[in-house]
Parts: structure tokens; C-alpha cells; sequence
């Protein structure tokens, strides 16, 4: 009967004629090189008439020996042996229960549901998510509801600028504010090349009776509405009505009470409340609710406004009195005064007085797109508002308009050369249809002050929801350490365009994270290969479970994720005039974590409705979480950051016992190496082991057949050198972004690098191994190395790569010292700092040359064509360049098709340099060609944002072989192809079917210069501005109105043919005018029998 083994749970089973063929299965999967594949080895011995065979398997198999039982037929014997390894493995888990080797199931537990409509998963950009968005506890109260005596916390809102003058303001809160936001300090950018320093400083508590109380909420709901808002209530269908004469007008909200008022100027150190201003604005209010009050008799009999005030009698005498609607005031006091017209509600500053103008003159048409039907301002006030003049011979005067606020918050280098000054929008006005607001001498730095506060709140309000999150988590000792900016740094994405992003700390937590995990995997898993410990390691830190742990603990309610809109801000008594209506089928503003708020359809990313409900890419939360695991190590350390991983349910502990037992065990391996050789190792190393055979197993190749080898040290290795590497990195260069930061880890942490770090220490000559082939290629590369200025031109291409083992026993040692220390990380930096020396800088960063080169021509607008073909065992690669003059065409030829593509990028960026096109390694991603931007939009944003249905393009058989190496998955959704076997297909037209909707036109066309190699189009847009509505109409959007519009100019060059430079239609932004001008284009090239357009 044969001998089996059976799993009685599956019924698998193995017997004596299949267990050999197991064993090598599962000796296939241990982890391997090109100098040593593992299998299993036999030794059979004879004794008397029996054999007896003993399997060793590779050193990182569970168990390296096991003795079979005896047999008379030696190959008998051997699968005896085999099947009681098969029983073993399977009871060590090596076998699953059908007897296969035991792999990690990817990632995706009950946490990452799967279906038909969402097949992304958690943790992908694909995924987009419905969130809500924290509150901002510190802003809350009650006591204006109604208004009550408090005791308030005081802030003083200091504004400096070499320019201009502010005047100050102070916040008003009642919960105290943590002691960092208290003294925050901020920089607002405004246009153009000016900068408004701003100083947040804690002056004590200020005691407010209820009567101060109402009239600081009246100064509130009188200025932020006047400025930002508006005054009065209804429409051309409805009545309107002065605001603050409207019953039942709820303004104030408990979760949004504050106060912001203006400061007196004065020398003293203590800023005192400028009351006369509030209750200046006291006393406007008054007369105006007057006025549209039914007791008092305002409007004649047409409902006609009447100018009845009791004018100053010694005011009125003098020749330049000016009456307003309130008061009578001298001419030469007027300039810089603020006002409120009665007519529309709003705030204005006078600007001047215009002495040879009156209301009898003619009305001018930059003040109503109607013009034609009136003939003077009398006329216009008479029949548009049904305001009778008293004194139409008065002096017009020339107001400057409110206007909504900006975000102030974007550096200046973002928009540079993209924005310009606006234009200041003036307007003319009788003074009698103006109220007079008694705001004194300073009044005009007032009101330029309230443009300044919607950003100075947005970013207090920003670090208060930081100061949250961070009391929310309050799980380490060290959280003083931890400064709600770098927390606010944490959870704020590129999208919203400040001067910070959670990138960099993203970076650096993905390496403390992959640290704590390596080390635990390490310490929990003594008897896991390396390749088990990866694939365990990548579950733990992978985005699905990264989002999970987020999500379970609520972060997506903190990330911010769009831009600051000014606009929508909203002052505590203010009304938005910028609403976003809820559509998401929620009556509150939490968002379950439901399948039905997840989509995978194009939706608008970050910007939230009026319940502040936002989309979100699922992968956003994973970054998080890494990001504030990497600012709580910038600010506390690795005991900050570990406590955190705590909170977050992340288990990563170091368990002493097993680092303990992992000496033990090592302790017993250093005779297999000669003492003199361990002490000159540790000299070259600079440090001397506890425990000497933890240096034997690091630098011993699995080739040596022992029953240990460096593969375990070098997976924990890795993750430590990648964190002190990381962290150098990150602390050195602070004004360098991710992109960068991640270019300079990966070029100091390559294998590579290792490898040259290896043979300049000599740690070859002490490598246990027992390959001949790994010995050779170790001797071909230590000579390359030491000649190295012989081969330079070899390093360049990448063709003289040393074995990947010298690169491993650096990380293996690293790995050693970590566990000799029982990981006291700053040992192992203190000697590879000096290894490592000289780290790359930014300024010595070479990149690789392909990526050089993709690189520079993305920037430019070039494509670049690659054909590969095959010669014997080489590759040949062919580089092409198109650009405006010439193409420009090199070759490589290797074994490799990487090195061969790396010596034709290599020629090709020699050719564009003596062309003086070199490559900007510090290009900002904000400062690119416009070219950069259609390409991007087309490949990017535009591919999921459009109908992919949009257009067809019908390109011929020879374009496709040139564009079919470059087209993407995403392109080819978009760009049908047909075959033609015609020779000159390429002189035929491109057959085009374009829809017409926003961003259709510029894809065609990118698609288009794509398959005929053409420079992508540039682009110049012109921005006009009007002081009347204009009516947009086209096929890109839908009908609106506007006061700006952007006209584009571009230029197109072919190659060899001509260059096209045309102007598009005025339109409402500049990307649809980009399209307009795009269009023009497409109908000159079907002119030129370049394309046929069919648009549908």
C-alpha cells in the first residue's frame, strides 16, 4: 500500500510518488538569484542492508534538515523522506490545507468590498467617496442668541504692509484658543508683488454688556453683508426690503459666533475696540430702516424716495456743502469717506468728487448695459428706482465698488505671470441717494481691511480643526511636541494650492510606517523567508488597509481638499450670495460609509455643497493617514509616531523577547568565520557587535548552503535605511517638494548605490558565498568601480550594474546593527551616515537620461517616438523628436532594452543641448507651459472628466505604428483606429468625430499633433473686462453671464509646412476660450486636407 498524507478538512493529500515534486514546488517559492536557485538536497547513506536519506532544504525554508526512515531502495528512501517534510511543512504552516505553498492573500478583507459598480476598492483614485466635514468647535456659542453679557477672548489681528495700511481688527471668541493658534503668524499674498504680513496676538478677555453685543452683531451683519453681501432683501418681483427690517431673518448660527471688529489706532500696547465706528454703523442702520419704515413718510405718493433730512444749518450755508442722504457734509471732507447707496445696498468709498459733473449730465453707459433708455442720472433714478432727486445740479461723486472677496492664502508663485491686477470697477452716484457711515478718518483702511479677513479666518479656522484633531488623537506624551500647523500640513492636499501639502510628510511617514511594520514582522515572524515577510508587509501597508484605518477613525472629516473660495465664506451675520445647493440625498451633514456614496463616474473633486458634503478620492485618506504618521515623527520622534500607529489600531510592536532570542541563536554562528576577518569587518564598519554572528548571517549569499543566510536582515535592513535615509533627506532640504524629495531618496537607497557603497568599503572581500558566477560578476564590477573614470560612459547607460548581493549585505548589516542594539536607530545613522558619505544634493541630482528626456519634452510640447526592434539577442531602440525646424532621430543598441533606450535618450539630450535645450531641473510644476497644461489636461484630468465618446480619430496604418509604443489603456478608450494599407496613407486626412463639449476640441487637437509628432500648441489668453453683464452663448457651457471675458490666441506649428496662428471667440473662461481657438484650428486643417471633421 502506498504511503500518503491527508488533510482531513480539504481531503488533499500527497503521496510517496508525488512528495518530491512538492518538496521542489514549495523549495521554487523561497526566495532566490540569479547566483542561487533553491531546490531541495539529498545525502543517502547505507547501512547494513538499508538506505536512509536526510533532505536539506535552502536556508530559508522553515527547517533546513530532516532524516527520513530507512528503506532498502534508496530511491524509496528519498521519497520517505520528502513525505514526512510534507507533513512537517503542512503542520508548520508552510503548506495551506490543499498542500500548496502558503502565499498571502492580497489585500482586501472585509474592509474592501467588492461588486459590479465599484470595482476600484478602497484606497484607489478611481474610487471617489461622499464625506462630510468637521465643525470647528472653538467658533461656537450661544450668547448672541439672543445677546446676553459675556466675558470674551480676546485676539488682536495685527496687518503689516510696506505698501499699504490696514487697520487692525480684533477676533472675539468665547472658548480660549490654543496657545500656538494664539500667536499664528500668516503671510497673504495680493497682486501684484504685495504682501500683507499678519500677527495674531492674545490681548486678555474683553466684558461685553448685551447692548455692546448687539451692536458689534449689527456692525457685523451692517458691514460683511454690505461688502460681501448685500443689504437688501428681494428681487425686480418682490418687494424689497431693508434686511434689518425683515421678521424672522435668522443670521447668526450657534456652531459660527464670533466677533471681528475694528481696532482704534493708538501707541498703546493694549488695542482697545474703535466703538465709535460700530456704532457709526448703529446710527446708518437707523436712518435706513427710516426710510423703508411705513411710520415714517420717506417716499411720495409713487413711492418715490424724498431727501426730508435735517441738514446742519452752518454746513449747509457754505458753498461746498454736498447733501447726502443723511447729512450735509464739506466736499473736501468726503474723499475716502464710506457710504451706503440706498438704491442697491451696498458699500462704496468715494473716491473723489467730480465737480464738472452733475445728475443733469448725461447718463454715462458704463453704469447700465441699458443706457439707451435714460437720458440723465435723474432720469435713470427716476424710472429704474422711483427716486426723486432734490438736488440733481449736486457734484456726482466717483465711488469705488465693493467686490466679492479673494483667496489670499495661494503664494505668489503660483499665479505668477498668470494674474494681473484687476481692474478697479468705478461707479458714479448722486450724494443724496448715498447714506453717510460716520467710520472717521481711517475709514478707507477699514474697509480694505474686511478683504483681507475671509483668508486671515479661513486659515484660523484651518489650525483650530488641526488643534482638534490633535486633542483628538492625545495619545502621547510628547504631544506638546506636535504643532497643529504641521498637523494642518498633514491634512491638507495639493489640491487646495497652498504654500504646504501633506506630499512631503506623506513621504516620511510611508517610510516610519514601513519601519514599525518591517521591525514587527521581523520580531512576530522568526521562521517567515523574506519574501512571506514582503508579502506581509505590503497587506499591512497597502492603501486599502491604510484607508480603513482612517475611515475607522473618522479622518476624512478633517482633510482639506480644495481650494479656499473666498466667496463662499461666510462672517457670522452674513448671508452667501454663493450658495451650492445640497444634492446628495442627506438630511445631515455626516455621510455614512455606504456603497451609495461611492462612485467611480467623473464627479467635481473637494469642493462642498452648502451641508458640506464633498467628493473625495478614496486613496486621499490613505495618504493621510502616512502624512500624520510622518508629522507626528517630525514633531515628537519615533515614540510620537509609534504611539500614534497605537491610535490608529495599527499593530506594530517590537517584541524584546524574540529580538532577544534572534542574538541567541546568531550568538552560535561566529565560528563559521575567522575572528581576524569579523574584527576587520567591524573596523571598516566602525562598530563592534555584541553578538558577532549577527555579522556572519548578514553577509552570508544563500548560495553557501548553510542553514542561514542574510535575506531576513536585509528585509529589516531595508526599511531602516530607507527611514534615516528619508528623514536626513526630508530635515536637509526643506524647500524642495515631494517630487524632488522622492528623485533623491530613490537615487541614495538604490541598489545601485548600495552596491558602490560595498566595494569602496571592501565588504565583498568578506561576502560568504559559493557561486562562481556571482564571484566573476563581483570581480567585473569592483574593476568597473575602480576605473571608474574609464567607464563612464557604461554607468551612464546603466550597463555596468553590479550584482544585486552587494547592495543586499549593505542592508543585511544595517539590519544586523539594528537587531545588535535591539534597535537603537541612531546607532545604525551614526555609521551610515559615514558610509553614505557624500549623500546627493538637489543641486548633484542626475536623472536618468529616458526620464530627462520625457521630462524636458513634456515640458516643451514634444513627443517623443520610440521603435524597437531585434537583432539577434540585442535590442534596438530608435529615439525620435520632432521639433519645429527638424527631427531629430538617435539609436541604442544593447542586451537590455532599458540600457538601449538610455544611450539613444542619452544622444538625443546631447543633440537638444547644442541646441541650447537643456533640461530645467528645478521647473515648478505651477509655472509650466501652456503646452504642459494641454497635455496634461488631455491625459490626465480630461479623460475622466469627459464623455470618453467625445470624439473618434481615424489615424492610418503607418501612424499607427508610430504612436502605438506611447498611446495609453486611457487613450485608446478615445482613439478608435482602422487599418490602411496604402503606402502613402500618411499624406491622407485624419477622420475626426468630435462632440461638443468643454475640453473636446483641445484633446482632438493633442491627439491629433500626437499621431503626426507635430509641438503640442501654444497658447497666449488675453483677458478683457467690462463693467456691464455680457452674455455668453456657445457650444462648450451652458448660457451665462459674466463681466470677464478671455480671448486666446494660439500657435500651431507643422513641421516642414507652415505655422497657423489663430484667435478664438470671446468666452467666459479661459480654458473654453482655449477650445474656441482650438476649434478654429481644426477647421483650417480640414482646409489644408489635413483632417475631416464630423462633429456631432
Amino acid at each position: 500500500m502506498m504511503d500518503e498524507y491527508c488533510v482531513v478538512s480539504t481531503g488533499a493529500r500527497v503521496t510517496t510518488e508525488s512528495s518530491i515534486r512538492l518538496i521542489t514546488k514549495y523549495c521554487q517559492n523561497l526566495p532566490g538569484d540569479k547566483y542561487f536557485i533553491p531546490q531541495p538536497t539529498f545525502k543517502c547513506c547505507k547501512n547494513d542492508a538499508f538506505y536512509q536519506c536526510t533532505l536539506i532544504l535552502p536556508p530559508s525554508a522553515v527547517f533546513q534538515k530532516i532524516v527520513g526512515p530507512r528503506n532498502k531502495n534508496s530511491h524509496a528512501a528519498k521519497k520517505l523522506v520528502c513525505l514526512e517534510a510534507c507533513k512537517k511543512l503542512h503542520c508548520m504552516g508552510a503548506l495551506n490545507d490543499f498542500l500548496l505553498p502558503h502565499n498571502e492573500e492580497a489585500c482586501g478583507n472585509s474592509h474592501s468590498e467588492k461588486n459590479n459598480k465599484n470595482s476600484s476598492g478602497p484606497g484607489t483614485t478611481k474610487r471617489k467617496e461622499l464625506h462630510g466635514t468637521e465643525t470647528v468647535h472653538a467658533l461656537s456659542g450661544t450668547w448672541a442668541l439672543p445677546p446676553v453679557d459675556i466675558k470674551l477672548h480676546a485676539y488682536h489681528l495685527k496687518f503689516s504692509c510696506d505698501v499699504e495700511t490696514y487697520n487692525d481688527f480684533v477676533l472675539l471668541l468665547e472658548p480660549r484658543l490654543d496657545d500656538e493658534i494664539a500667536v499664528a503668524k500668516m503671510d497673504l499674498f495680493l497682486i501684484p508683488n504685495k504682501l500683507v504680513r499678519v500677527s495674531v496676538t492674545p490681548c486678555g478677555q474683553v466684558y461685553l454688556k448685551s447692548e455692546k453685543v448687539r451692536k458689534a452683531m449689527l456692525f457685523h451683519e451692517f458691514f460683511f453683508n454690505g461688502i460681501f453681501g448685500k443689504l437688501l432683501v428681494g428681487g425686480s418681483k418682490t418687494k424689497r426690503e431693508f434686511m434689518f427690517k425683515v421678521k424672522n431673518l435668522s443670521l447668526w448660527s450657534t456652531l459660527n459666533m464670533y466677533l471681528l471688529l475694528p481696532i482704534e489706532l493708538s501707541l498703546s500696547i493694549f488695542p482697545s475696540i474703535d466703538w465709535k465706528c460700530v456704532d457709526a454703523c448703529a446710527s446708518a442702520v437707523d436712518f435706513v430702516n427710516s426710510i423703508y419704515s411705513s411710520k415714517v413718510k420717506y417716499f411720495d405718493e409713487n413711492c418715490s424716495f424724498c431727501n426730508t433730512h435735517s441738514p446742519d444749518k452752518e454746513i449747509e450755508k457754505q458753498n461746498s456743502a454736498v447733501h447726502l442722504a443723511n447729512k450735509c457734509i464739506l466736499i473736501h471732507n468726503l474723499k475716502h469717506t464710506v457710504v451706503l447707496a440706498i438704491h442697491t445696498g451696498k458699500i462704496y468709498t468715494v473716491l473723489d468728487v467730480e465737480l464738472d459733473r452733475s445728475a443733469n449730465d448725461p447718463f454715462d453707459s458704463v453704469d447700465d448695459r441699458n443706457s439707451s433708455d435714460y437720458t440723465t442720472y435723474t432720469d435713470f433714478f427716476l424710472k429704474k428706482h422711483k427716486i426723486v432727486l432734490q438736488h440733481p445740479e449736486q457734484p456726482l461723486l466717483l465711488l469705488k465698488q465693493s467686490h466679492n472677496p479673494h483667496n489670499l492664502l495661494i503664494p505668489r508663485y503660483k499665479y505668477e505671470d498668470t494674474l494681473m491686477e484687476k481692474v478697479l470697477m468705478h461707479a458714479h452716484m448722486p450724494p443724496e441717494t448715498l447714506v453717510y457711515v460716520d467710520v472717521f478718518n481711517h475709514s478707507n483702511d477699514v474697509i480694505k481691511a474686511f478683504y483681507l479677513l475671509p483668508s486671515v479666518m479661513h486659515r484660523l479656522e484651518s489650525l483650530m480643526l488641526a488643534c482638534q484633531l490633535k486633542q483628538k488623537i492625545a495619545c502621547c506624551p510628547n504631544d506638546h511636541k506636535i504643532s497643529s500647523a504641521l498637523i494642518l500640513e498633514a491634512i491638507t492636499t495639493s489640491r487646495c494650492n497652498e504654500s504646504f501639502s501633506l506630499e512631503r510628510l506623506e513621504l516620511m511617514g510611508d517610510s516610519v510606517l514601513k519601519y514599525f511594520i518591517s521591525g514587527h514582522l521581523f520580531c512576530k515572524h522568526p521562521k517567515k523567508h523574506e519574501g512571506q515577510l514582503t508579502s506581509l508587509r505590503t497587506l499591512e501597508i497597502c492603501n486599502s488597509k491604510l484607508h480603513k484605518v482612517g475611515t475607522d477613525k473618522n479622518l476624512q472629516i478633517y482633510i482639506r481638499d480644495c481650494p479656499f473660495d473666498a466667496r463662499r465664506w461666510a462672517a457670522p451675520g452674513q448671508i452667501c450670495l454663493f450658495s451650492s445647493p445640497c444634492k446628495c440625498d442627506l438630511d445631515t451633514s455626516k455621510v455614512p460609509l455606504d456603497i451609495k456614496y461611492m462612485t467611480e463616474k467623473a464627479v467635481k473633486i473637494g469642493k462642498p455643497c452648502d451641508r458640506n458634503h464633498r467628493w473625495m478620492c478614496s486613496k486621499t485618506i490613505a495618504d493621510c493617514v502616512e502624512s500624520l504618521i510622518g508629522a507626528y515623527y517630525i514633531g515628537g520622534g519615533l515614540n510620537s509616531a509609534f504611539s500614534l500607529m497605537r491610535w490608529l489600531g495599527i499593530d506594530c510592536e517590537f517584541d524584546l523577547i524574540a529580538i532577544k532570542e534572534a542574538k541567541k541563536n546568531a550568538s552560535f554562528l561566529c565560528h563559521r568565520l575567522k575572528i581576524g576577518d569579523i574584527e576587520a569587518l567591524e573596523s571598516k564598519i566602525d562598530y563592534e557587535f555584541h553578538v558577532k554572528g549577527l555579522l556572519v548571517e548578514a553577509i552570508t549569499h544563500p548560495s553557501k548552503l548553510e542553514s542561514y543566510c542574510y535575506q531576513r536582515l536585509e528585509f529589516l535592513g531595508d526599511s531602516v535605511l530607507d527611514l534615516l535615509i528619508t528623514s536626513h533627506l526630508f530635515q536637509t532640504y526643506t524647500d524642495i517638494d515631494q517630487g524632488e524629495l522622492t528623485d533623491l531618496r530613490s537615487a541614495v537607497v538604490s541598489n545601485g548605490n548600495f552596491s558602490k557603497v560595498a566595494v569602496r568599503n571592501n565588504f565583498h572581500k568578506y561576502l560568504q558565498h559559493g557561486s562562481t558566477a556571482l564571484s566573476q560578476k563581483i570581480t567585473e564590477y569592483y574593476n568597473c568601480v575602480e576605473w571608474g573614470d574609464n567607464c563612464t560612459l557604461d554607468f551612464s547607460f546603466g550597463t555596468s550594474e553590479g550584482p544585486k548581493v552587494l547592495g543586499d549585505i549593505v542592508e543585511s548589516i544595517a539590519g544586523s546593527i539594528i537587531i545588535d542594539t535591539e534597535f537603537c536607530i541612531d546607532v545604525v545613522w551614526r555609521i551610515f551616515e559615514q558610509l553614505l558619505s557624500p549623500i546627493v544634493s538637489p543641486d548633484k541630482l542626475e536623472l536618468q537620461p529616458i526620464r530627462e528626456l520625457i521630462e524636458l519634452c513634456s515640458h516643451l510640447g514634444y513627443f517623443i517616438n520610440t521603435n524597437i526592434t531585434n537583432r539577434g539577442q540585442e535590442a534596438i531602440v530608435e529615439l525620435s523628436v520632432q521639433l519645429n525646424d527638424v527631427c531629430l532621430v538617435r539609436y541604442g543598441c544593447d542586451k537590455k532594452r532599458k540600457h538601449a533606450k538610455a544611450q539613444a535618450a542619452l544622444l538625443l539630450l546631447k543633440d537638444l543641448k547644442e541646441r541650447e535645450i537643456s533640461h530645467t531641473h528645478h521647473l515648478s510644476k505651477v509655472k509650466s507651459q501652456e503646452g504642459k497644461a494641454v497635455e496634461e489636461e488631455a491625459c490626465k484630468k480630461s479623460y475622466t472628466d469627459l464623455n470618453i465618446n467625445n470624439f473618434t480619430v481615424t489615424p492610418t496604418a503607418s501612424q499607427i505604428s508610430d504612436s502605438s509604443a506611447t498611446v495609453s489603456k486611457t487613450q485608446k478608450s478615445m482613439v478608435c483606429f482602422s487599418k490602411n494599407d496604402d503606402a502613402n496613407d500618411k499624406d491622407k486626412p485624419v477622420i475626426v468625430s468630435l462632440k461638443m463639449e468643454k475640453g473636446a476640441t483641445r484633446i482632438c487637437l493633442f491627439h491629433i499633433c500626437k499621431q503626426f509628432q507635430w509641438p503640442l500648441p501654444k497658447f497666449e489668453a488675453m483677458e478683457q473686462k467690462s463693467r456691464v453683464p455680457i452674455l455668453f452663448e456657445g457650444p462648450y457651457s451652458e448660457t451665462r453671464t459674466g463681466y470677464n471675458s478671455f480671448v486666446s490666441t494660439i500657435t500651431l506649428c507643422i513641421p516642414g509646412s507652415t505655422i497657423i496662428t489663430l484667435v478664438g471667440e470671446p468666452c467666459a473662461d479661459k480654458k473654453i476660450s482655449q477650445d474656441s481657438a482650438c476649434l478654429n484650428v481644426l477647421f483650417e486643417l480640414q482646409k489644408q486636407g489635413k483632417c475631416l471633421l464630423n462633429i456631432v
